[in-house]
């Protein structure tokens, strides 16, 4: 393969890879907005139950205090004035009229605000469905454009040379890049000074985060003739191709602590097979990092705290996200088929910043996980638990 011809297929498949992740974020976007918005209408759904039966109920004591006030004799409050026989039973009935009239203005007044609630949740329900149906019509063509794209990006390396899918010439094609990687890194990493003051911010972000997850809601209990709580249902959904689950503390527990005193601890970025460890033999050189295949759009979490300095596209390493962890200390994932973080957000332990893929060329899904001090490759196996 000629030189120029090696330049171009590389162009190609860059701006394939993109827009390949690019959409199957927003494909993974669609996803997550679809299914919560399932969730919405299901609890609709069962709100409506609740309301309907409620009404029910209303409805069944009105009838018991009309059936009452037959019974007491359709006296009417001033023939129980006027009526001198017995002054104690007047004023019992009388009593007994007030607290009637009372609970059943209380019983109305709860039926109406019941029935406005349910209306309005029947327009939700309406309006969460007519979005769903937009929803499922928008993944569909997504799902059509990223089988297209992957076509495409199958018939481009189809034109190339066999050995460039060859493993032992994607492995080497990272060697290739390394200089490339090195002279990022340095320019990345000077200009990163305040980190260490970002990373304690972050840190405190996700105390509150998980915090927050183990707080559990217990409504007041309330009278009888109080209306019914209903939950509120949100609506509102994510914009963005940003996935940010709940946080796991078990297998992303936090971490204190600058990295250096972290060896041993670090959970490592998803499960998958190790496919090549670290130092394994190759035409120039050693491999610098630890090759794990795992089942392409799997979750790739960063192994602690830090800042994204890098999330694009290089030669030999595809998707590429670096994220820099202080004290010249970073971790890089490649061959990513989505970038979930941009440059400059800080993240926490357990963040989701990428899926698996098999972008800068290679042929079997799988993640390059590696860990540099200085630029110096330190094995990921000495350094995750």
């Amino acid at each position: 393969m000629s030189v120029d011809k090696s330049t171009l297929l590389n162009n190609q498949l860059a701006e394939l890879d993109k827009l390949y992740g690019n959409t199957s974020a927003l494909l993974r976007t669609l996803e997550n907005q679809t299914a919560h918005q399932k969730q919405n209408l299901a609890k609709i759904h069962t709100e409506v139950q609740v309301l309907t039966l409620e009404i029910s109920k209303q409805n069944d004591e009105l009838a018991g205090q009309v059936k009452t006030m037959y019974a007491m004799g359709h006296k009417e409050r001033l023939k129980l004035l006027l009526n001198q026989e017995n002054p104690l039973l007047s004023s019992r009935m009388l009593a007994y009229y007030d607290y009637l009239n009372a609970r059943r203005v209380n019983q109305l007044n709860n039926v109406s605000d019941i029935l406005r609630h349910l209306e309005k949740l029947k327009q939700q329900n309406e309006a969460e469905t007519a979005q769903l149906e937009q929803n499922l019509t928008k993944k569909h063509l997504e799902q059509n454009a990223v089988e297209s794209l992957r076509k495409q990006r199958a018939q481009l390396l189809k034109q190339a040379n066999p050995d460039f899918l060859s493993n032992e010439q994607q492995i080497n094609r990272l060697k290739d890049s390394e200089t490339t990687l090195k002279n990022l890194l340095s320019t990345l990493q000077n200009s990163n000074s305040d980190l260490n003051s970002e990373i304690e911010k972050a840190r405190a972000l996700r105390k509150t985060r998980l915090e927050a997850e183990e707080t559990v809601f217990v409504a007041p209990k309330l009278a009888d003739e109080e209306p019914p709580i209903v939950a509120k249902v949100h609506t509102e959904m994510p914009v963005v191709a940003t996935i940010t689950p709940p946080l796991n503390a078990e297998n992303f527990p936090p971490l204190a602590g600058d990295f250096s005193t972290l060896k041993g601890k670090l959970p490592w970025p998803l499960k998958g097979e190790m496919m090549k460890k670290f130092g394994s033999a190759r035409e120039e050189g050693k491999l610098d990092g630890v090759i794990i295949a795992a089942d392409e759009g799997t979750e790739i979490h960063t192994i602690t705290d830090g800042k994204v300095i890098y999330a694009d596209w290089m030669r030999g390493y595809g998707n590429l996200i670096i994220v820099d962890h202080g004290k010249g200390y970073i971790s890089l994932y490649a061959f990513n088929q989505s970038l979930y973080k941009k440059v400059g957000e800080v993240v926490n332990s357990g963040d989701v910043i990428a899926t698996v893929g098999l972008s800068g060329g290679h042929d079997r899904a799988s993640l390059y996980f590696g860990i540099r001090k200085k630029g110096k490759s330190l094995n990921p196996v000495e350094w995750c638990k």
